[in-house]
C-alpha cells in the first residue's frame, strides 16, 4: 500500500502540480523489490508458484510426488546458493549509498536474502510434508 501510495503520490506532483518528488521512485523501485521477493516466499509457504503441469500430469500419480521432492530439492539447492550469494552482495555494497535517499545499498539488496531465505524455509517445509505424505499417506 505505500508503495502504491508513494507512486500516485508521485504522479500527481510530477504532471498535476509539475513538482516531482526526487526521492519516490527511488524509495518505490527498493520497495518494489521488497514485494517481488515477499510476494514469491508467501507463493512458496501456499505452494502456489506458477508451475508448467502438462508433464506433471503425464507422471502416474504414484510417482508423482517423488518428482515434485525432487524438483523442490533442486529448487531448495538453487535458493542456497542465492541466500549465499546474496550474502557476499550485501556485505560488498554496505557501504555504497543510494544515489538520491542516501541510504545503504543493502537494504534493497537485502530483499533478496530474506526472500531467498524465506522461500528456501517454506520450501523445506513442503519437501518435509510431501516425504510424510509418501511415508505415512493417510496421516497428513
Amino acid at each position: 500500500m505505500v508503495m502504491l501510495l508513494l507512486v500516485i503520490i508521485q504522479v500527481l506532483y510530477r504532471y498535476v502540480l509539475h513538482i516531482p518528488i526526487p526521492w519516490a521512485e527511488e524509495l518505490a523501485r527498493y520497495l518494489f523489490t521488497w514485494l517481488i521477493f515477499l510476494g514469491a516466499s508467501l507463493t512458496s509457504a501456499k505452494d502456489e508458484h506458477l508451475a508448467i503441469t502438462v508433464f506433471r500430469d503425464l507422471i502416474p500419480v504414484k510417482y508423482r510426488e517423488f518428482i515434485i521432492i525432487v524438483i523442490d530439492t533442486i529448487i531448495l539447492v538453487f535458493l542456497y546458493i542465492l541466500m549465499i550469494k546474496s550474502i557476499d552482495l550485501v556485505g560488498q555494497v554496505k557501504s555504497t549509498k543510494t544515489p538520491v535517499l542516501q541510504i545503504s545499498m543493502a537494504f534493497p539488496y537485502m530483499s533478496i536474502l530474506v526472500g531467498s531465505a524465506s522461500m528456501f524455509i517454506h520450501t523445506l517445509i513442503n519437501i518435509i510434508g510431501r516425504m510424510m505424505k509418501i511415508v505415512k499417506p493417510d496421516s497428513v
